[in-house]
């Protein structure tokens, strides 16, 4: 394989990873540097960087077989945030508060085996494309904020679906 090939394969898949990884760990440790990229900005849930360690070992066939268990923390997310159940850091619970909308959908397409990884990247692409211009242009609606139905999407976020998006429609039988 050629280096150019090879870095398409292997780097998405490694950032996605490294950062679900080190934003457990700053959940974990409460290291508001680690769960926020941009002073400010919005953090990244610790739901949103299990889905994306699931998402890791998806798309590297680490693991097999993992939807059911990404769904059931999609749907603890959706339903503890709409009930305002917020459990403390302390319990480690992966459930905190009302989720992005955004975030919950790209997650769905990514666990949704039935679709295929080309369409799936294209859809995730537009969604996180969007994310990243409404923290460029300051744009909360493009953040997909919408009090109180989704919070906006984290830039680690978007940008991490970026890579999940160009992962996806570079390979194939990936998803």
């Amino acid at each position: 394989m050629n280096t150019i090939k090879k870095i398409q394969n292997e780097y998405p898949p490694i950032i996605i990873g490294v950062v679900s990884v080190a934003v457990i760990i700053g959940h974990a440790f409460n290291i508001q540097t680690i769960k926020e990229i941009v002073s400010g900005a919005v953090d990244m849930k610790i739901a949103t960087a299990f889905l994306f360690f699931l998402t890791y070992c998806k798309i590297t066939s680490q693991v097999k077989n993992i939807n059911v268990i990404a769904w059931i923390i999609i749907a603890i997310s959706i339903i503890s945030g709409y009930i305002n159940t917020k459990p403390t850091a302390d319990q480690m619970s992966i459930a905190e508060g009302v989720p992005s909308l955004g975030t919950m959908i790209a997650f769905a397409l990514i666990f949704t085996p039935a679709i295929k990884n080309k369409t799936t990247g294209i859809i995730i692409a537009m969604i996180a494309s969007i994310a990243c211009l409404g923290y460029i242009m300051n744009n909360n609606a493009m953040k997909l904020y919408i009090p109180p139905i989704s919070t906006a999407m984290a830039i680690h976020t978007a940008l991490l679906f970026l890579h999940a998006a160009f992962h996806l429609i570079k390979n194939k039988n990936v998803i």
